[in-house]
């Protein structure tokens, strides 16, 4: 796995003037809006970029030569978890920081709710990861583009389809909930959600790499 991190990380140091420009992007924004906003912007652009380097790989046959290389490809499916995660990580990290930088440049207080902006972000992250890094494995760049379209789509009218023909006193009453309930109980049913979700798209990620010919 360090061999395919370094790989990895070698092809993002290659986009170094594309991270540069994002970073530089969301420091606008950071003025410009509240400065937390920039956490979740880094963030999320960050994943886009991890996720990414599946394209680079499928590029030109390039599967084809990767996985003559001595190792399983269920090695490479966890070695993208790793990096995806790694580097929200980070990226979340920077946006903290910038976002304090400017708080202070701007002459206004610490910003609040820092903590829970960058566990949000990082949760943004997690879902963007184990949606994007499967289907990307399972329908290649092009086709992974537009089925990813096409889920958020239909998630987005199922959304509304539920806001306009459902009585949605039962989520006031969870939101109510929410508000009332033990913080450790909250964050326990976060983990567990997000345990469940991770396990569920490598498992699908791994079968769907070990299945394909190239």
């Amino acid at each position: 796995m360090k061999g395919l991190l370094l790989k990895d990380l070698l092809l993002l140091k290659a986009l170094k003037r594309s991270i540069v420009i994002i970073i530089l992007i969301g420091l606008c924004l950071a003025f410009s809006l509240e400065a937390t906003a920039v956490i979740t912007y880094l963030t999320v652009l960050g994943s886009m970029l991890a996720v990414s380097t599946l394209t680079y790989d499928e590029h030109e046959g390039g599967f084809r030569f990767l996985f003559t290389l001595p190792f399983r490809r269920r090695t490479y499916v966890y070695e993208k978890y790793v990096l995806a995660f790694g580097i929200s990580v980070v990226f979340a990290l920077i946006g903290a920081v910038v976002s304090v930088i400017v708080s202070l440049l701007k002459g206004t207080t610490f910003p609040q709710g820092l903590a829970e902006s960058v566990l949000g972000a990082l949760f943004a992250g997690v879902i963007m990861h184990t949606v994007m890094i499967p289907l990307r494995i399972k329908f290649g760049t092009e086709e992974g583009h537009y089925v990813s379209y096409a889920l958020f789509g239909l998630l987005a009218i199922a959304g509304f389809l539920l806001s306009q023909f459902t009585d949605l006193t039962f989520l006031h009453s969870f939101v109510v909930w929410l508000d009332n309930a033990p913080w450790i109980l909250i964050a326990g049913i976060l983990v567990l959600f997000i345990i469940a979700l991770i396990v569920i798209s490598v498992t699908f990620s791994v079968k769907a790499i070990e299945q394909k010919e190239f």
